[in-house]
């Protein structure tokens, strides 16, 4: 497997590498699978978070 440094940054003492053989496909041209920018036909609707009263309600009943 070969490394290629592609930025450093003395100040926070990182250095970024990269794989070379994927280096070398991105600049030949070559990408992954694209990814649609479009929404998708439907959403998981999540459920409403009980209110204040709801919830004490609800820890009221398991105390008993």
């Amino acid at each position: 497997m070969k490394v290629q440094v592609i930025r450093v940054n003395m100040e926070l003492r990182q250095v970024d590498l990269g794989l070379v053989e994927i280096l070398e496909r991105v600049r030949e041209g070559e990408r992954g699978p694209r990814r649609s920018k479009a929404a998708p036909k439907f959403e998981k609707k999540r459920k409403q978070r009980p209110g204040r009263n709801e919830r004490r309600q609800r820890k009221a009943g398991r105390r008993r």
